[in-house]
């Protein structure tokens, strides 16, 4: 099994359907999927996204991806 560090632009563009990335990250996204890899990163990194997705309209995604048995968190 794979790991991929997440990073923040990464999920931005997968969860904001307006972002010029979205389409790319859509297609990783499901080769990360197809993969059955894991996606790893920091804390910091979290809180990162959690701060950059705390918009109303992107919470719901913010919180699947945060709730998602599929990241490790490293310190």
């Amino acid at each position: 099994m794979n790991e991929i560090f997440l990073d923040t632009s990464f999920t931005i563009a997968l969860s904001a359907i307006t972002d010029q990335n979205h389409a790319r990250a859509v297609e990783l996204a499901e080769q990360i999927e197809a993969q059955n890899s894991y996606l790893v990163t920091t804390q910091a990194i979290l809180l990162e996204i959690g701060n950059a997705l705390s918009k109303q309209r992107y919470r719901t995604a913010a919180i699947q991806l945060l709730e998602s048995h599929r990241i490790r968190s490293k310190r």
